[in-house]
């Protein structure tokens, strides 16, 4: 069975629309990823400085037993510390879907239900994201929002299409599809424009 593309073409009327989404996806990006500096030095300092601290006070006092208590409380901050950090990503992940989509979660919700789904976007004016792993597509009013991870990685306006029935027909087609890549065996689906009315 031969890989499927399925594309799509922002209106160039869309274009200050679609400027600020990706503008908002990379200041987005980039806050994630100082965020996640920070929680990532925290993993390792402070495991780190327990054991240092514990071979301090093991060198001036081997009898004492202030370093095996250290090297215990190094290795549970660690842990807890661990466990903080990999929560945090994972909800802030889904506060971010919530905040960047008010009111879209409570929408028609199209679950690829796996990843494999690939789908060619082409944005107005950028590559930030050309090609998308999908996980979850969202439908409302003719827009089309899908994500790869935690991140809004696309979307599809309505002027894209020719009606909202269009859209809500290429909404159903990306389901199809994958479905149908999923039973074959395929992990990529090609080579199709939007369905117009």
């Amino acid at each position: 069975m031969a890989a499927e593309t399925i594309t799509f073409t922002p209106d160039r009327r869309d274009a200050e629309c679609v400027q600020a989404a990706q503008l908002e996806r990379l200041e987005q990006l980039a806050q994630d990823s100082s965020y996640t500096l920070v929680l990532i030095a925290l993993a390792l300092v402070v495991p780190i400085a327990s054991y240092v601290a514990a071979g301090l006070i093991g060198f001036q006092d081997p009898v004492r037993d202030d370093a095996a208590l250290a090297i215990s409380a190094g290795f549970a901050l660690g842990l807890l510390t661990n466990y903080i950090v990999m929560r945090t990503l994972q909800r802030a992940g889904f506060r971010r879907q919530a905040a960047l989509l008010p009111g879209y979660l409570a929408t028609q919700t199209l679950s690829l239900g796996e990843r494999g789904l690939e789908v060619r976007v082409h944005d107005v004016g950028s590559s930030l994201i050309n090609w998308a792993t999908i996980d979850d597509a969202v439908m409302r009013d003719g827009q089309i929002f899908v994500w790869q991870g935690p991140y809004v990685a696309a979307y599809a306006p309505l002027s894209a299409f020719e009606s909202p029935e269009a859209a809500d027909r290429f909404a159903a087609e990306i389901v199809r599809r994958a479905a149908a890549a999923r039973q074959s065996g395929e992990t990529t689906i090609s080579g199709a424009s939007a369905p117009q009315s």
